[in-house]
Parts: C-alpha cells; sequence; structure tokens
C-alpha cells in the first residue's frame, strides 16, 4: 500500500528514476549492495503491475465487447510481468544473498546487512483513515457494479451477452436456476 505501510513500501521512498541506470551499471559490473527497501527495478515493476492491473480491470469492467482483444492483450502482458518479477526477485535474492520473499511478506530484513538502518516511521493516521476510506470506497463501488462480486459463481456466469443485447444462453440461466 505505496501510501501509508512502512516507510520503505511507500512510493515516496522507493520511486526514484534517477537512480535506474546506477542501478543497472552496478548489476552489470557485480558491484550490487542490496536495498533496503525496493531496488529501483523493483520499483518500476511495482508501478508497472499497479497500471497494468488498473487497466485490466477498468476494460474488463467498462470496455464492453469493443476492449475484448485489449483487455485479452493486457492481461497476458499482466501475467508475463508477474512472471519476470518472481523470476528477478528468486535471482536478486541469489545475488544479495538475502531471502527477499521472506522480506516481502515479514517487512523485516536483517539487520547484519543493513547496519545503518532504522525501523520505518510508522504510518500516520490521517493516512491510515484515508486508506481505509479507499478501501471501503472501492468495495462499495464494486458491489455496486456487480452486487454479487464476492460470490461463487460459474465460469459461465461471467460471460458476455453478445453483441446483439440478447440474453446469456440457456446453460448459464440453468446454472442460475440449480444455485
Amino acid at each position: 500500500m505505496g501510501f501509508h505501510r512502512g516507510e520503505h513500501s511507500r512510493f515516496s521512498d522507493f520511486i526514484r528514476p534517477s537512480r535506474i541506470a546506477g542501478h543497472i551499471a552496478g548489476l552489470v559490473n557485480g558491484r550490487r549492495g542490496s536495498d533496503l527497501g525496493h531496488n529501483p527495478l523493483g520499483a518500476v515493476a511495482v508501478v508497472l503491475l499497479l497500471a497494468l492491473t488498473g487497466v485490466t480491470v477498468w476494460t474488463g469492467a467498462f470496455g464492453g465487447e469493443a476492449s475484448e482483444d485489449l483487455h485479452e492483450l493486457v492481461a497476458w502482458t499482466l501475467l508475463a510481468v508477474i512472471g519476470l518479477h518472481i523470476a528477478a526477485v528468486v535471482v536478486m535474492s541469489l545475488i544479495e544473498k538475502e531471502n527477499l520473499p521472506r522480506a516481502m511478506i515479514s517487512g523485516d530484513k536483517p539487520a547484519t546487512r543493513h547496519p545503518g538502518a532504522v525501523d520505518a516511521r510508522r504510518p500516520s493516521i490521517p493516512a491510515l483513515l484515508a486508506a481505509t476510506i479507499v478501501i471501503v470506497g472501492t468495495i462499495l463501488a464494486i458491489l455496486q457494479y456487480d452486487p454479487q462480486a464476492f460470490m461463487p459463481r460459474s465460469a459461465e456466469a461471467f460471460e458476455h451477452r453478445t453483441e446483439t443485447g440478447a440474453e446469456p444462453s440457456q446453460a448459464v440461466e440453468e446454472e442460475r436456476e440449480e444455485d
């Protein structure tokens, strides 16, 4: 949650495009130290993952039939970037000799590897309140768009209606009646 969590997971801490070239040069030259938070390429990955997720959701929810191809392309691109990100985390864990998946889950890195580090500042009350409002607002918007959004449904229930505006197929109707 780039606005309210720990200091090193905030966008203001890790989105610094000016550090990308030096990070890549360090990787190529083998002189790469570990970062306390996201490294510059990891920051790019986070922004890209968030953007692709947003576009995937937007084209899926509001694009209609006209944007199905774009939705599919963006969704596959998102999956590819996720795979690339996972591979990069594994490779950087090996290069830096640090368990990055553990650090991603716990939010902690070994103090011995980062001797000058201090505990991150806790998020402020206004930031926590803003995050709560965003989360609740998002859930309400999803439920407004689809009241059954958080209910288990069959895959057929998600199929689009035809271009002619016809009702869902008989199989979908039978599935609904069984529920």
